[in-house]
């Protein structure tokens, strides 16, 4: 899983501000469901509410980043694990991104 600070960068760049609000609730539910909380607000709904509460474009685009950021490094991640023989789990502490 990204770190906050990687969503906030990768937002901050893209859109000029960090967003941290939208990344904060997107991924509040990893205390308690830890790797499996995307099943919960890493859907394009939730994104959509994100921009209507905010009354901004901007911010479902920072819940939409964030959820591409999730997927693309968390296959990164996957890959590199079958290209390298590292397990996994070595990989994720690594990259700690």
């Amino acid at each position: 899983m990204p770190s906050r600070r990687t969503h906030n960068i990768i937002t901050k760049k893209l859109l000029g501000k960090t967003f941290d609000q939208i990344h904060a609730y997107k991924d509040q539910p990893a205390k308690t469901l830890g790797k499996a909380h995307r099943i919960v607000r890493h859907d394009h709904a939730t994104n959509v509410m994100l921009g209507l509460k905010n009354r901004s474009v901007q911010a479902y685009v920072a819940g939409e980043l964030h959820d591409l950021t999730d997927q693309a490094v968390s296959k990164a991640k996957t890959n590199l694990a079958k290209t390298t023989g590292i397990p996994r789990e070595i990989i994720d502490k690594l990259l700690n991104l």
